[in-house]
């Protein structure tokens, strides 16, 4: 892992599997056969544990607490091409691979549900670039979408709710999301990536909930009244009838004026009151 001072980040430099191929994989993927799952890695079970903190927090009685779950194929890791050059040539091999790989957060998420304390889940993996999904539907159905399913069955069955979180356009394996892994929330519905909250609205408003899809991008340019007009704009277009938690197309980053976050907020209140009504 290597630490890059100017962004305050640290990243995969090397990987083994970049360096050995598939040899390196089948290695890994034979140890993960003989690991107990259930037991979870320190620095997880820590992670666990500091839920019950933030439950305890007075000044947090009003937050929606989220644990999170998500199927992570290794796209920012040194071996990202070769895995998506087997996902074509070595499909079994991905799927065994892939279902470890769930089979990690599925223990994760046990551990979360259990502590009573999570009131959602979400995922906030990003499988789709601006062109559109990294792999095909076809592939995306069969290797990454079983995981995803077994995930959501399980906070379904503690009552909870599951919010997607994926970057890009997703419209090639929104319904695969939908219908056979189950979602209920999609987020963030990225405006530059030609996602088009209206036609959403139309098609899937009736079946989950829409988070987005304020341009964080233009944030950092907008002025406070241009802030305000499209916050009133997207709530005019996705909020009535309910379903959509208001949002930006991915988070209120350090590089957004201050003035312009608090005007997104003091918009939000403003015109996001039920029953909504803008003209």
């Amino acid at each position: 892992v290597e630490y890059k001072p100017s962004s305050d980040t640290a990243i995969i430099a090397d990987h083994i599997i970049a360096r050995e191929g598939l040899n390196a994989l089948k290695r890994m993927i034979k140890t993960w056969k003989d690991k107990d799952f259930s037991r979870l890695p320190p620095v997880w079970q820590k992670a666990v544990d500091s839920l019950y903190t933030v439950e305890k927090q007075e000044e947090y009685d009003d937050l929606y607490i989220m644990g999170y779950a998500d199927i992570l194929p290794p796209i920012l890791e040194p071996w990202c091409n070769q895995f998506f050059e087997w996902v074509i040539n070595e499909p079994k091999l991905m799927y065994e691979y892939l279902e470890l790989e769930a089979e990690g957060w599925y223990s994760v998420l046990k551990a979360e549900l259990a502590t009573g304390v999570v009131d959602g889940i979400f995922g906030s993996m990003d499988w789709c670039y601006k062109g559109g999904c990294l792999v095909s539907p076809k592939h995306f159905k069969e290797l990454f979408a079983p995981g995803l399913k077994k995930i959501v069955d399980l906070v379904h069955e503690h009552g909870l709710k599951y919010i997607k979180h994926c970057d890009g356009n997703v419209m090639d394996i929104l319904d695969i999301m939908i219908d056979y892994c189950g979602i209920d929330a999609y987020h963030p519905i990225e405006p530059t990536a030609g996602m088009d909250i209206a036609y959403l609205k139309k098609k899937y408003g009736k079946r989950i909930t829409l988070c987005g899809n304020i341009d964080c991008g233009e944030m950092v340019n907008w002025t406070q009244e241009e802030v305000k007009k499209e916050v009133k704009r997207i709530i005019k277009t996705a909020s009535p009838g309910g379903g959509h938690l208001l949002s930006t197309r991915n988070a209120l980053h350090s590089g957004i004026p201050v003035e312009n976050a608090r005007a997104y907020v003091e918009a939000a209140n403003e015109f996001g009151r039920y029953p909504i009504n803008i003209n």
